[in-house]
């Protein structure tokens, strides 16, 4: 459960840096997505993590590789 958890953060983290390199908002990239800034957030803080095709789209809109999203434990 803890690495799970820490798995989670991680990503969120990765999301975090690669929307700043952008230069977005958490409120924009959810626009972008058609989601709220909060949901954007939980990714960030590790509450929740995106589903594959979530992830996919993140990626597309960051302009980064789906690789760069890995975390190995």
């Amino acid at each position: 459960m803890v690495e799970e958890k820490e798995l989670k953060r991680k990503q969120g983290n990765l999301i975090n840096f690669y929307r700043r390199i952008k230069r977005l908002t958490q409120q924009e990239l959810g626009d972008k997505l058609g989601y709220s800034n909060g949901v954007i957030s939980g990714y960030e803080r590790g509450r929740t993590s995106p589903s594959s095709i979530e992830m996919e789209k993140i990626a597309n809109i960051l302009e980064r590789d789906l690789n760069d999203f890995k975390v190995l434990s």
